[in-house]
């Protein structure tokens, strides 16, 4: 197979696309004039920014809490890479067992941990030759004229990007020739939260990147992100002849656990966040896509070197093991049994959890997401056997670190990101807040804020588990593993509309899940490599009795700054 090399942000939106963007190491990517793009008006100009996508599911989240109130129901085994810095550049690289990175920040070019980061377009390539032959991109907020800017005007995006729209059904619209906005049915007080691009080349390259930066200036250019990036290729003569596997690879993969390869896992995503009727409409007028369907991912390209296991969240209700599996935190639990990363010691376990949103906790939830980042799932069956009125009286488990900035933290770093970090004082003050959960978040990068979404274990007792005999999913052989932890990245949030929260009992499980969310889980080496792919400082300080987290109430102290007076505060829940 032959591999061939191949080939971020203003402070505020631009009106127009010019002939040459800055990206956000202050770097310029030029485009040619006769391949300017004119810009549309309307179309893209209409997207709704991340204030009003905010806004619509605030809505629909009051009215889904009064509908509850008013009903009584408010009742194969090598390791992904840490990247170091290499010696050639980001753009030139290919990422075939996949790479974290953190994200260029203008407010520290020269990283104090001395990781390389990364900017968008390193990720995309040249925007200057249509050598990308069709991209699908996702976020919760989008700039439109920011993004359009980092695309030759030939390629085709499907942008996966909520309208505002979404309660009443799926949606779907064209921007432009060549961009269309999609997106899944949203619920009340859900949102599209997911942040992935699936990029296809000329050469047969296919690039996945699981992200927690949405597609807007601040996110790549003020607030450290990280990244998750995947290379494969087009398949020739391995295990796929005429779109079919052969026999040698059917008497080695089961059934189901092709369905949960990272390949298949990847398109169930796609057609859950409705871009099917997007590349339906491109195929019409379009005659040189890479894809003739979302089912060809699995296909046509070559997986086999993806070490990485996905996690989806997709919104609604799901009942039954076998499929509550599939999503949100207990499908985190199927993934680190898969990586042979379970354990039993579920009394001394410890997760270290970084988000930029605190949610409404309650003892229930802490409890059953601490279980499924045991990756036990006997253990979280026994939880779920315990009944409802005695798992809310259950203690906080001790093993659960929240990492969270203070305000003297974010204070001291002078940026102009807090916007984005979201902890209401009312949340903080609530008498069965676990507050004694709180650590503070310092960037290894220096004095810049974090819009990570990252969780990391290190793991100190190893098991070969397994699955109880009730439970519908398949019963399947552990592997062990030789990893001393893992670590996550993606876009949930430590909340439970991202994750999902359990109720029911261990025989009728029932999963509810708000958000559509996206991440990977991979397993680390060594607690020093952990450390070395960790956002943040570790240990990470625990709050002193003084200290208080960055509340939104605080954002008067950044009055004064231009760039963010009298804007409006988005939670991303």
């Amino acid at each position: 197979m032959k591999r061939e090399p191949l080939d971020t942000s203003a402070d505020t939106d631009s009106a127009s696309v010019s002939t040459t963007s800055k990206s956000a190491d202050g770097s310029s990517v030029s485009v040619p004039k006769d391949n300017e793009r004119k810009v549309q008006s309307g179309l893209l100009n209409s997207l709704p920014d991340r204030a009003q996508l905010e806004a619509d599911r605030l809505a629909r989240r009051k009215r889904t809490l009064e509908d509850e109130e008013k009903s009584g129901d408010s009742k194969r085994r090598r390791t992904a890479a840490v990247a170091s810095t290499p010696p050639t550049p980001l753009i030139s690289r290919m990422f075939y067992d996949g790479a974290f990175f953190p994200t260029a920040t203008s407010h520290a070019y020269s990283r104090e941990d001395g990781r390389q980061a990364i900017g968008f377009q390193d990720i995309l390539g040249p925007a200057s030759t249509p050598d990308l032959k069709l991209a699908i991109v996702s976020s919760y907020g989008c700039s439109p004229e920011w993004l359009q800017s980092y695309f030759h005007p030939a390629v085709p995006v499907i942008l996966v990007a909520g309208s505002g729209a979404e309660e009443s059904g799926p949606s779907m619209r064209n921007l432009s020739d060549n961009w269309v906005q999609t997106c899944p049915k949203l619920g009340s007080g859900g949102c599209m939260h997911m942040k992935y691009m699936v990029l296809f080349y000329e050469s047969g390259r296919l690039r996945v990147v699981i992200s927690t930066a949405n597609l807007i200036p601040i996110d790549w250019k003020d607030l450290e992100n990280a990244v998750f990036v995947q290379d494969v290729y087009r398949s020739s003569s391995s295990n796929v002849i005429g779109n079919k596997l052969t026999a040698e690879s059917k008497q080695s993969t089961s059934e189901s656990k092709v369905e949960e390869s990272f390949a298949k896992i990847l398109e169930s995503v796609l057609k859950a966040t409705n871009v099917a009727p997007a590349l339906e409409h491109y195929k019409k007028t379009k005659s040189d896509l890479p894809i003739n369907s979302i089912d060809d991912l699995s296909k046509l390209w070559d997986w086999s070197s993806v070490t990485a296991e996905l996690i989806p969240s997709i919104a609604g209700k799901s009942e039954g093991w076998g499929r509550i599996m599939k999503n949100g935190h207990p499908r985190l639990m199927r993934a680190l049994k898969t990586l042979g990363l379970a354990t039993t010691d579920t009394q001394n376990l410890v997760v270290e959890c970084q988000g930029s949103s605190i949610g409404m906790y309650t003892t229930q939830w802490f409890n059953q997401f601490y279980l499924s980042a045991s990756g036990h799932a006997s253990a979280l069956k026994a939880h779920m056997d315990i009944s409802e009125g005695r798992r809310k009286k259950l203690a906080y488990p001790p093993g659960v670190k929240v990492v969270f900035p203070t305000l003297a933290t974010v204070k001291s770093t002078e940026q102009h990101g807090a916007r984005s970090l979201f902890c209401t004082r009312k949340k903080w003050d609530g008498t069965t807040f676990p507050r004694a959960a709180f650590h503070d978040s310092e960037s290894r990068a220096g004095r810049v804020l974090m819009h990570t979404k990252v969780i990391v274990h290190f793991l100190a007792n190893m098991i070969i588990g397994s699955f109880t005999p009730n439970e519908d999913a398949e019963e399947e052989e552990q592997q062990s593993s030789d990893a001393a932890g893992w670590m996550y990245v993606g876009s949930h949030n430590f909340t439970s509309p991202a994750w999902g929260n359990l109720s029911g009992s261990a025989a009728a499980p029932v999963l509810n899940v708000n958000n559509f969310e996206l991440g990977v889980v991979v397993p680390l080496k060594t607690e020093k490599e952990l450390d070395n792919a960790s956002a943040w400082k570790r240990p990470p300080r625990k709050y002193a009795a003084k200290d208080l987290p960055w509340v939104r109430e605080m954002f008067s102290f950044y009055s004064g700054i231009p760039e963010l007076s009298g804007m409006q505060i988005m939670d991303e829940n």
